[in-house]
C-alpha cells in the first residue's frame, strides 16, 4: 500500500517564473538532463503534457536512495 501526501518545497532559481512554469507544463522530461544527481527520471503514463489530468512518474535521488513518486498535473492558468 502506497502512501498519499503533498511534498511542498522552496528552492531559489536565477529565471523569470514564466520560463519556470512553461518549462514543467511543457518541458518536464529535460529536468532530469538540468539536474541529473537529483532527478534521474520522467515518465508520461496517462495524458498529455501540460493538460491537467495527466499522470507523470518521477525517479529522484534522496539521501542516497532512489526513489519514486507519480503526480497528478493540476495546470493553473490563471
Amino acid at each position: 500500500m502506497g502512501l498519499k501526501g503533498k511534498l511542498i518545497s522552496q528552492i531559489e532559481m536565477k529565471c523569470a517564473g514564466n520560463l519556470l512554469h512553461e518549462h514543467f507544463k511543457s518541458n518536464p522530461h529535460q529536468t532530469s538532463a538540468m539536474s541529473p544527481d537529483k532527478i534521474t527520471n520522467f515518465t508520461l503514463h496517462e495524458g498529455q503534457l501540460g493538460n491537467t489530468g495527466s499522470v507523470v512518474g518521477w525517479k529522484y535521488v534522496l539521501g542516497g536512495k532512489e526513489r519514486h513518486a507519480k503526480q497528478v498535473l493540476h495546470i493553473d492558468d490563471a
